[in-house]
């Protein structure tokens, strides 16, 4: 809109330049239709480039959404995946504790004593049962670890690609008007001549 309002205002200055201007013997007079036609092909080429940087900087912003929601759906998947293994690992526990309570019931009903070498047996698959759940412990937090580093590299590489798209937004934006300007000159020329 305010391009709009800029090119309305560049043509009314053309219309009182031609107006106004008081040629002198040996001056050089602007014709007005020349001037209008620059100042008018300098307004849509003005537009045109105000019109592609905006949506190259909706572009962006789409952009920068999606990577921070992609970002934050795999922070969550990391959460939810330490939840179920912790769920995973407390089931687990229940069933060896279950297992080795039976075992001990077992013993004890036939009377034998859980001395010796059936002691140490159990005694081993409790450290065993426990290394195991170490272990399970020690994958998933590596297995989140990376969850959570793609997620940043995820959401980093968006907002660079964004503001990458932002930048050559605001160039396209000034080479467009840059060159719109240098074509209007040079219609303003060949018409005027």
């Amino acid at each position: 809109m305010k391009l709009l309002i800029f090119s309305f205002c560049s043509l009314i200055d053309c219309f009182l330049l031609w107006q106004f201007f008081q040629p002198r013997e040996g001056d050089v007079v602007l014709a007005f239709w020349p001037t209008l036609f620059s100042a008018f092909s300098f307004g849509v080429g003005l537009w045109d480039s105000y019109q592609q940087k905006e949506a190259m900087e909706d572009q962006a912003d789409i952009i920068e959404d999606e990577s921070k929601v992609n970002a934050e759906l795999a922070r969550r998947e990391a959460e939810e995946d330490a939840k179920a293994e912790s769920d995973q690992v407390r089931r687990a526990r229940e069933e060896q504790r279950r297992r080795r309570a039976a075992i001990e019931s077992s013993y004890a009903t036939s009377g034998v004593l859980l001395e010796g070498t059936a002691a140490d047996m159990l005694t081993r698959q409790r450290k065993k049962d426990e290394l195991n759940v170490q272990k399970t412990h020690r994958e998933g937090h590596e297995r989140r670890k990376v969850m959570l580093w793609n997620a940043d590299f995820q959401e980093k590489s968006g907002l660079y690609q964004a503001k990458s798209l932002k930048r050559r937004a605001n160039t396209n934006f000034i080479s467009g008007v840059t060159n719109s300007a240098i074509g209007s000159y040079d219609n303003y020329k060949q018409w005027s001549a």
